[in-house]
């Protein structure tokens, strides 16, 4: 697994975009595109997308790992 701190500065705007789309990115009643503040989210349909991006980025551990310090 890497870390957040292996990533590159594109990795990251590509993570961050996923998350933005993920939460915001809706259709109109055109099936157009829009970016909605107000869209309304399923939590787990939310997470596994989530999950499938950083799993993308190799940063979902294969098992459990002892923790000793979290850096920012």
């Amino acid at each position: 697994m890497r870390t957040v701190s292996d990533l590159s500065h594109a990795e990251l705007a590509c993570i961050v975009a996923a998350v933005q789309q993920a939460l915001y990115l809706d259709f109109d009643s055109t099936q157009t595109k829009v970016w909605n503040p107000l869209k309304e989210w399923d939590g787990a349909e939310v997470c596994d997308q989530l999950a499938a991006e950083l799993d993308r980025f190799d940063l979902v551990p294969q098992s459990a790992i002892l923790v000793s310090s979290v850096a920012p």
